[in-house]
């Protein structure tokens, strides 16, 4: 009887244990708001309205799964931080954002010195999954005297997943001395050793590595070793690096695991021995779609051991073994430059592929810029006439460039897709959902980056008709305007639904000049059995609402409901402040909405041009402006 109690409160304790982890599992993610230049930890609570002012208070509040939101430059050598030489060790599962990479700023200091410490590491002894995006990390160095790896960020531990995306990592390295002692440094920005490391999106310049006096040592830009390390690049820019006192690896060193590069750009990286752009000398590195190119010393890339796949469309200048050598580049879809396909030669002088003559040159830009950045990083641009145009290969290809521009044809080799007016990059929606919420249709979308977007109108239809579909909302939905960074939108669908129906829904984007985009459908089946009773679009708060249509031609309504009576004014201006037209002048009752028309006309019965308008509302002390487009 005795032990079959204990087994029965075993059994139990067990229970109580799976349930905490349940609803440990479940916790709400939360978003921790940190603002160095209007942050106070003191008496900040970390919500948007109130935030913590330092990375240190905002870390330590954070709890698995929480996402620290970061305003301004964070400097460790700052008093109010204090992470440490080795940098700060990441040990819980977070999300670190900050509001686009030429916005947000973490640093070890405001200048790069060898004892600065490093920005981050990440170790085998807590497996943390970590991302970070939309920040520049830049001036940190690795100087620990038991680990001089990663000068930015120091990776370890089989379960040890870090994510970068539209980051800018540059001016960081190991340490040259310790002491008087020269040191063996692995990672000018990034080391990489049995872990997990994603770079998205992102530059990787100017980043120095430094070895020792016996030739230790590597990686200007990143280090990749251990069996189990699994490196994904995509979309991103590795330029300028360099890896001193002969050690090899200007922009990446490989050792070993598995390294994967895709429409990437390795570019003007240096090295004292081997592999200005890449050397690999173990492990697995497969590659697409990506530019080798114009690394010093004619050394584009070296190959010492291990295994390389070229999955074709490469752009690779200078290697030093030949491309039917074990190591070599021979996919016939790859253009190259001292190397030829299915050939024993490494002194060829002219591009080919495929052993063909290619026409024309790389033009690629030697100099890092925004090139009309959505998400704040740098990039190296393609001009007309570059081969790498339209030579890509879509098959798992990302669909945007490093920058957030979409595809001009075919995909484009490298991180840079080139379009020949290079304008401005419109909206870039990212994702776009229809669910059900407590029976309620919900939709959620998110913008990668935003230009001069004014706001959205949502709109339902019962089939895939768009012109058979109703507008949901009754004001425009604010726009973010011009961001770089992601924007997250959610909409509840407030009219009547059926069980047993499919819904379809659109979303349309207006810019500041009136051009608008059509997004979607998506749909959502409505289960049998489930219905809710929601109102039509009636004004049910106080105040001034979106004119309807909007944009508009040749008319618009405009309504407004107040809370009390009075004597009230409806007026009409242009963007220079010039009243156009004064739509009403009178008294009216509380609660009552009042709807007028506007004809596109000004006082004296001219029509006016098109473009934005604003209508102002003012009643007693209470005054509302709302913005409408008129388009002909």
């Amino acid at each position: 009887r005795r032990k079959k109690m204990k087994k029965t409160k075993l059994v139990l304790f067990v229970i109580f244990i799976m349930l905490m982890a349940m609803s440990t599992s479940l916790m709400a993610q939360t978003t921790i708001y940190v603002n160095y230049s209007t942050g106070n930890d003191a008496t900040g609570d970390g919500s948007s309205g109130s935030p913590y002012k330092t990375f240190t208070k905002g870390y330590t509040e954070a709890v698995n799964g929480d996402i620290l939101d970061l305003t301004g430059t964070f400097t460790w050598a700052n008093a109010d931080e204090s992470p440490g030489l080795n940098g700060f060790n990441i040990e819980k599962d977070i999300t670190i954002q900050g509001q686009g990479a030429d916005q947000t700023i973490i640093q070890a200091d405001s200048a790069s010195e060898d004892d600065n410490g490093r920005i981050f590491c990440m170790y085998s002894t807590s497996h943390p999954t970590v991302t970070i995006k939309d920040l520049t990390l830049r001036n940190g160095s690795a100087y620990d005297e038991e680990d001089f790896n990663g000068g930015a960020i120091d990776i370890s531990g089989s379960s040890t997943s870090v994510t970068i995306k539209n980051c800018y990592i540059h001016s960081n390295k190991t340490s040259e001395e310790y002491g008087e002692e020269y040191v063996a440094g692995y990672g000018g920005a990034i080391s990489v050793i049995n872990a997990t490391l994603t770079i998205e999106n992102s530059t990787i310049a100017s980043n120095t590595c430094y070895g020792d006096d016996e030739g230790s040592g590597g990686g200007g830009a990143i280090f990749v070793d251990g069996s189990s390390s699994t490196i994904e690049i995509t979309n991103s820019t590795i330029c300028d690096n360099e890896s001193l006192y002969d050690v090899g690896g200007g922009g990446l060193l490989i050792w070993d695991g598995n390294t994967t590069i895709t429409n990437s750009t390795i570019f003007s990286n240096y090295s004292d021995a081997y592999g200005c752009g890449i050397l690999i000398d173990g492990g697995t590195l497969t590659i697409k779609n990506t530019i080798l190119a114009g690394n010093d010393d004619d050394d584009d890339y070296s190959y010492s051991n291990g295994t390389l796949t070229d999955n074709g469309n490469n752009i690779v200048e200078n290697s030093d073994v030949a491309a039917n050598e074990t190591g070599g580049f021979n996919n016939a879809t790859t253009i190259l430059y001292n190397t030829k396909y299915n050939t024993s030669s490494t002194s060829e002088t002219s591009w080919t592929k495929g052993g063909s003559a290619v026409t024309g040159s790389l033009n690629l830009s030697s100099t890092l810029a925004d090139n009309n950045t959505l998400n704040g990083t740098k990039t190296l641009a393609l001009s007309s006439g570059s081969f790498a145009i339209d030579a890509g290969n879509a098959s798992g290809a990302p669909t945007t460039d490093q920058r957030g521009a979409g595809r001009n044809g075919a995909t484009d080799i490298g991180a840079y897709e080139w379009w020949n007016d290079d304008a401005g990059l419109p909206v870039t929606l990212s994702s776009f959902t229809a669910s059900l919420y407590n029976t309620s249709p919900q939709l959620l979308w998110t913008t990668q980056s935003e230009q001069e977007n004014l706001g959205w109108n949502v709109y339902r239809s019962s089939s895939f008709n768009f012109g058979q579909g109703i507008l949901l909302t009754s004001d425009l939905i604010e726009g973010a305007g011009t961001v770089s960074h992601p924007t997250d939108y959610t909409f509840n669908d407030p009219l009547n639904i059926e069980g047993g129906r499919i819904y379809c829904y659109w979303l349309e984007s207006f810019s500041y000049s009136g051009e608008s985009e059509l997004f979607g459908p998506v749909t959502l089946t409505v289960p049998y059995g489930i219905e809710n009773h929601g109102t039509p679009l009636v004004p049910r708060i106080y105040g001034l609402y979106q004119n309807y249509p909007n944009p508009f031609n040749p008319t618009s309504e405009i309504s407004f409901a107040l809370e009390e009576a009075g004597n009230c004014e409806l007026v009409i201006y242009n963007v220079k402040g010039r009243m156009i037209k004064k739509l009403f002048t009178g008294n009216i009752e509380a609660e009552r909405v009042y709807s007028f028309i506007w004809d596109g006309k000004d006082e004296s019965g001219k029509t006016v041009s098109s473009g934005i308008y604003y209508y102002k509302m003012k009643a007693g002390n209470y005054q509302q402006t709302k913005k409408m487009i008129l388009l002909k």
